[in-house]
């Protein structure tokens, strides 16, 4: 029973992390790109291209785009629903990378000259990496 409960924690952490990076790479595309590039490589929205009425997303990427140029008012007119959006995704990804930077630190090994195995420890541990034990 416990395995099934790390298993479940450990594909858990790795949904996050997919998501987190997913939403790391949202929110830093339009500071890299100009805006068309970014409108270029946005989809098109399925309900307003075929039944030509707007769903609760519509302009959002362009509401994104002007929040992260600072124009929040404008990004509020294009979607009232971006602010909180764009704000639970800088939210999640901080904490991703503050956990990250965390699990990195605790696993990596460390080097002291005055111990007696001199930090020659040439391989990590990988089931250190992956584990969901705090």
């Amino acid at each position: 029973m416990e395995n099934v409960v790390q298993e479940r924690k450990a594909a858990l952490l790795i949904a996050w992390a997919i998501l987190s990076v997913l939403a790391i790479f949202i929110l830093l595309f339009p500071l890299v790109a100009d805006k068309e590039t970014v409108l270029r490589a946005s989809p098109v929205c399925i309900s307003k291209s075929q039944f030509n009425t707007e769903c609760s997303f519509c302009g959002m990427t362009r509401a994104f785009i002007d929040i992260t140029n600072g124009s929040f008012s404008a990004a509020w007119s294009l979607n009232k629903g971006s602010l909180f959006l764009y704000s639970l995704f800088l939210v999640n990804s901080i904490l991703f990378l503050i956990f990250s930077v965390h699990r990195l630190f605790k696993i990596l090994p460390v080097y002291s000259p005055d111990s007696p195995s001199s930090g020659r420890k040439n391989s990590l541990d990988n089931s250190r990496i992956f584990s969901t034990k705090t």
